[in-house]
């Protein structure tokens, strides 16, 4: 929608929408298999218009799958080792695939995101401790949560330092 449409229509009167666990009708909390979450990307990656995308524009959303969706993933299966152990090969080949969908697409992430990737692929990565690291990520108000890896990369329009920036302003805007 974003990258195709010039229009974009929505109820102002409507019911707002809700992503958290306070509505019940509309949050799924039904496990499905990693190839279920994301079967999406498959018809997204056939798109003929994703092909013509530019670089800023992949990197664009393989930030926010990654952010969002790919971690989200990652915290469903983080119910014990076991759990872990039986996905973790898949949650790296999809992080693979998004790397492919856009080359680069980790230097955007912060530093805190990056210590999540780090120990997935470790070589025996615990659940605890990526439960840990997962917890890391959400205070955004640290050095860790803000800055990524390359320090010349603060001011970039995916860095987490805008992308922070943008949704807290979003936040005081609203109020």
């Amino acid at each position: 929608l974003w990258f195709t449409s010039d229009r974009i229509a929505y109820d102002l009167q409507g019911p707002c929408y809700i992503v958290h666990d306070d509505v019940i009708d509309r949050v799924t909390r039904q496990a499905r298999s990693l190839e279920e979450d994301f079967a999406y990307l498959d018809e997204l990656e056939a798109l003929p218009w994703v092909n013509d995308l530019s670089a800023a524009d992949r990197r664009a959303i393989a930030v926010k799958l990654i952010r969002i969706h790919f971690f989200d993933a990652l915290a469903a299966r983080l119910q014990s080792d076991e759990a872990l152990r039986a996905n973790r090969f898949k949650l790296l080949a999809l992080l693979d695939r998004l790397q492919r969908f856009s080359p680069g697409v980790l230097s955007m992430l912060s530093l805190a995101d990056r210590s999540v990737i780090d120990e997935l692929k470790a070589p025996q990565p615990t659940a605890a401790r990526l439960e840990a690291l997962m917890g890391l990520r959400q205070k955004y108000r640290s050095v860790r949560a803000l800055l990524t890896r390359n320090p010349l990369l603060i001011a970039h329009r995916q860095a987490p330092l805008r992308t922070l920036g943008a949704g807290f302003r979003v936040i005081l805007d609203s109020r």
